[in-house]
């Protein structure tokens, strides 16, 4: 098994163990002791005392190291990727899905990096370390789900693919991109199947509607990636659904887009919710929303 993390640049923090050592060098003191054979049982008994109450120096010192590393670790996002065969109870070679989640909330970004660039890394990363002769496909899973990479045992394929593929303005589908990796699945003759998502878990794209039956899925694998626990605090909204059509005036048409986006807060409304319609990287129009608390409400837009 692989140890990876999301973020590693946060793994720079653990050098912060440095600090609380150099504190407890620089102020511990070297005492000098002079006993008196007066006042010796006295000064026994007083540091019997005091060592009892007092906490041991070292012990405080592990514990404040200890936490900053595990900060560290933390903030770091590690996660686990398949490394070898043992994972599956298995040497033999594996077949994989990885469903990839290209969905607009993909290109939300921390530290100047999106969630679909770390999606594609993490991908790229567990693809290296599958045993030998395993073969792969990558699904992607904004609405409508489609497979990007068909069954290859050559990872340098979908590599380029995935280097120059980018998020979409689409929503999420996580139910219909399974439905195709269980179909992808079935044309494979390996015993050792399994299905891996990469997504940011948005909330929309989890309609257990579009879900294929259990019994269908309990003789593959799952394994999700979330790459939302990098956020800091929840969404509050999400776009549900958008339904494109034109209409044909005397001398022109008008393109006409509704969308229905969705208050995901149970106890707060959502009052003039900025939304806006992007067309080839240009703003055509905007609206304000007013939405109840866990409803939603549709907008329609035109243009031009």
């Amino acid at each position: 098994m692989n140890f990876n993390f999301l973020s590693p640049i946060y793994l720079v923090g653990a050098l912060g163990v440095a600090a609380p050592i150099l504190i407890h060098l620089m102020t511990r003191r070297q005492r000098k002791h002079q006993r008196f054979s007066a006042i010796y049982l006295l000064l026994q008994s007083k540091n019997r005392s005091i060592k009892q109450s007092r906490p041991n120096r070292k012990f405080l010192l592990f514990i404040r190291c200890l936490a900053i590393t595990l900060l560290s670790l933390a903030m770091a996002n590690p996660i686990f990727s398949l490394g070898d065969s043992t994972n599956l109870g298995t040497k033999g070679p594996i077949a994989i899905v990885f469903i990839l989640d290209d969905s607009y909330s993909m290109a939300t970004q921390i530290n100047q990096k999106s969630y679909y660039t770390r999606a594609v890394k993490a991908l790229l990363d567990t693809n290296k370390s599958l045993p030998a002769k395993s073969t792969f496909s990558v699904v992607l899973a904004s609405s409508p789900s489609r497979v990007l990479q068909q069954w290859t045992t050559v990872p340098e394929k979908a590599k380029n693919l995935l280097k120059s593929s980018q998020p979409s303005s689409r929503t999420t589908d996580i139910g219909a991109a399974i439905k195709k990796s269980l179909l992808l699945l079935k044309e494979v003759p390996q015993k050792n199947k399994l299905i891996y998502i990469l997504t940011d878990r948005d909330k929309n794209g989890w309609d257990k509607e579009e879900f294929p039956p259990i019994k269908e899925t309990t003789s593959y694998m799952f394994n999700i990636v979330d790459f939302s626990k990098m956020q800091h605090g929840i969404n509050k909204a999400a776009v549900e659904h958008t339904e494109v059509k034109q209409e044909f005036l005397s001398n022109s048409r008008v393109i006409k887009v509704k969308v229905k986006t969705a208050n995901l807060s149970q106890s707060k409304p959502i009052r003039k919710l900025k939304v806006s319609l992007w067309v080839n990287g240009e703003k055509q129009t905007e609206s304000n929303l007013d939405i109840p608390i866990n409803s939603s409400t549709e907008k329609e837009f035109s243009f031009p």
